[in-house]
Order: C-alpha cells, then sequence, then structure tokens
C-alpha cells in the first residue's frame, strides 16, 4: 500500500463532505480527468480508503493533515 499524495487527500476530502459528489464535480477541483479520477477512486477502493460510495474510511488521513472539509457544488 502506498502513501496517499495530495490529490488523493483533496478526493477524500471532497468524498467525504458530499459522498454522491459527481465524478465531474470532483475532476474540476482536483485537475484530473474523469478516468484519472476513476482510476484513483478504484485505487482508493482496493486499498480500502474508500469502502464504497457511500462510506469513507480514511477520515483519519484527513484529520493527520489537518485538511478542512470543504462542500462541491
Amino acid at each position: 500500500m502506498r502513501n496517499l499524495d495530495e490529490t488523493d487527500l483533496e478526493i477524500l476530502q471532497i468524498l467525504m463532505s458530499n459522498v454522491r459528489c459527481p465524478y465531474s464535480d470532483i475532476t474540476d477541483v482536483v485537475g484530473l480527468s474523469s478516468p484519472a479520477l476513476s482510476d484513483r477512486v478504484t485505487r482508493l477502493q482496493s486499498e480500502r480508503k474508500i469502502t464504497t460510495r457511500s462510506k469513507i474510511t480514511a477520515p483519519s488521513a484527513a484529520r493527520r493533515w489537518r485538511l478542512p472539509i470543504r462542500s462541491v457544488s
């Protein structure tokens, strides 16, 4: 398992604030293409940072990095 980079943490932060956030909104914020975002989310799921689209299991990572939780609209 590799360390989370800033983009991974930003994706987790967005999903923690709105787990149903559309990928198109997330790509606008983090600056990734849709396929790149999908690959990252799939990897985060395989690493058990995200267990489903409705549950984020890495809030400790956000706290460790002191990330503010923000919403994407």
